[in-house]
């Protein structure tokens, strides 16, 4: 099965933290034995004690770069890999049902919010940023397909700074069946491993019963 970008961003960065982490004693490691060799040729390096301890040294950096340069060069390649991949599918996009979401996560999240299908709703996200469109797409490929309904003059609502996860906004003054309908939804993304929060629509917003849904970044 296909990593989501959630998963695929993880190892990316996990890799490229390993690689990080193993490279960079490396790189401290060959400067040191660098400066040893030209310690080592230095007159005052006649002394005994001291060439057996640059020595020594040398034999402790050599060896250690001898049995990390092997894990380094894994780390590179897995790297490498994972780097590619994102480019690849963050590049060209992803199918609508493929983005941060599974197809089972997809059909789990309709099969909670069927019971209300025909529920109204509008989506908003930032729609510069390919892993939060992603993430609005797949959600609203599991609305439609439970039998939602879209207000396709809202679609292209843009947040403002700092959202996370998803928010759905209700009215305070909407109908129940609407309410439940909110609070299942907010149940099936969060079943869905996305952070998701129920909030009111404010105040000044005319009664309403179409739900405001709110898809900001993965955490």
């Amino acid at each position: 099965m296909a990593l989501t970008l959630r998963e695929l961003r993880g190892r990316k960065e996990w890799w490229s933290f390993l690689f990080a982490l193993f490279a960079t004693p490396q790189a401290l490691g060959l400067g040191l034995l660098v400066y040893m060799w030209i310690e080592s040729n230095q007159p005052e390096m006649r002394d005994p004690g001291r060439g057996f301890a640059v020595g020594l040294a040398s034999v402790f950096f050599s060896l250690l770069l001898l049995f990390t340069v092997p894990i380094t060069v894994l780390c590179w390649v897995k790297k490498r890999r994972y780097e590619g991949e994102w480019r690849a599918r963050t590049g060209k996009g992803e199918p609508l049902t493929a983005g941060i979401l599974t197809d089972a996560h997809v059909e789990g999240i309709a099969n909670l919010v069927r019971p209300f299908a025909g529920q109204a709703y509008e989506v908003a996200t930032y729609w510069g940023l390919t892993e939060a469109v992603a993430l609005a797409d797949s959600i609203h490929h599991a609305l439609l397909h439970a039998g939602w309904t879209s207000s396709k003059s809202a679609e292209r609502s843009i947040l403002p700074g700092g959202v996370v996860g998803a928010r759905v906004y209700v009215h305070p003054e909407a109908d129940e069946h609407v309410k439940a309908a909110a609070a299942a939804l907010v149940a099936a993304l969060s079943a869905a491993q996305i952070e998701t929060k129920l909030r009111p629509q404010p105040t000044s917003t005319p009664p309403n019963n179409k739900l405001s849904l709110h898809i900001g970044l993965w955490p």
